[in-house]
């Protein structure tokens, strides 16, 4: 997502780099953005639940150069749709915005635990977050020669 750039790129790369709901990213303050401990706070997510999700650097950067009063990103929720969705297509990006979130949840899921990746994702049931987590593009020798010890005879 290099060269996004204005709300509907900051909104965007929040969806990438942070699992953000689009609702979510529209409903985030400036309040709730903590750029010394790296991190966003989420309010009143799905489920009415709050999380707090780790920030890149890069975009910790971002978000520290591109605030307005009170919210994030300065955007309507009505216009919100079609803005993005223009935007993403003069960038070159073929995603839908779930698909931004999605692709956050199947990164994530190559590095950590379904358990991190529900709390990241802000998922209450197990079952959703496992619809990410594969062993696809996983090297799975690895994982089975792990389960013995080096002297061990299968």
């Amino acid at each position: 997502l290099k060269g996004v750039k204005g709300d509907a790129g900051l909104l965007c790369k929040l969806l990438y780099g942070c699992g953000l709901r689009v609702a979510e990213g529209l409903a985030l303050r400036v309040k709730d953005v903590d750029l010394n401990g790296g991190t966003v706070t989420v309010r009143g997510g799905k489920g009415g639940k709050d999380r707090t999700v780790p920030v890149h650097p890069a975009l910790a950067v971002l978000l520290d150069s591109h605030r307005h009063a009170g919210r994030v990103v300065d955007l309507c929720p009505d216009a919100v749709g079609s803005v993005v969705a223009t935007h993403m297509r003069a960038c070159g990006v073929p995603a839908s915005f779930h698909q931004l979130r999605d692709t956050f949840a199947t990164e994530l899921a190559r590095v950590a635990d379904a358990y991190s990746v529900a709390q990241l994702l802000g998922h209450s049931q197990l079952d959703t977050t496992m619809l990410y987590v594969s062993l696809a593009g996983r090297d799975t020798a690895p994982m089975v020669a792990a389960m013995y010890g080096a002297d061990t005879a299968a």
